[in-house]
């Protein structure tokens, strides 16, 4: 089902709600919130996880992220104290219509989706990065993402010093 909220689409399913703004309001190269919650999660018995499902996990939805040509995304994985993993980025509309038409299915499939202006970017950037530094020694030394960050395309990234 979807219904507008002002300048946002709700988009509702069985997999949970998503949240993307309406394609007459999304304005082309401003970066916008990413959240990412996926409905399928890697096995673990008592938060302890094998790193090779958390690699298969990673590169599902890397992949994911990756088959959406209209928009450039870059996140960072991260871990809630209740064992779920999600995402946290930006997004970057580069063809709008294309991507109402082609790519938000993809992000909406077994998943809760979320994409919203940014209102303050340093905040938003360190929000992000919150687990990161965490996480990227371990990732780095025992997993195949060397790279703990995602970007599509090799296009958008993030870090305090490029706001």
């Amino acid at each position: 089902m979807i219904k507008t909220h002002g300048p946002h689409l709700s988009l509702s399913s069985p997999s949970g709600r998503h949240k993307f703004p309406s394609p007459e309001t999304v304005l082309l190269g401003i970066d916008y919130t990413f959240n990412y919650n996926p409905e399928m999660q890697p096995a673990h018995q008592n938060g302890n996880y094998k790193l090779d499902e958390i690699d298969d996990f990673l590169s599902d939805c890397y992949r994911k992220f990756d088959s959406c040509h209209n928009c450039e995304i870059t996140c960072v994985p991260e871990l809630s104290s209740t064992g779920r993993w999600h995402f946290h980025g930006i997004l970057r509309f580069t063809r709008v219509l294309l991507f109402y038409i082609h790519d938000i299915h993809k992000l909406m499939a077994g998943s809760a989706c979320e994409v919203d202006s940014i209102s303050d970017p340093e905040v938003w950037v360190t929000y992000i990065n919150k687990q990161k530094f965490l996480m990227d020694p371990y990732l780095e030394t025992h997993s195949k993402h060397h790279c703990y960050t995602f970007e599509s395309h090799g296009s958008l990234s993030f870090s305090n010093e490029s706001i």
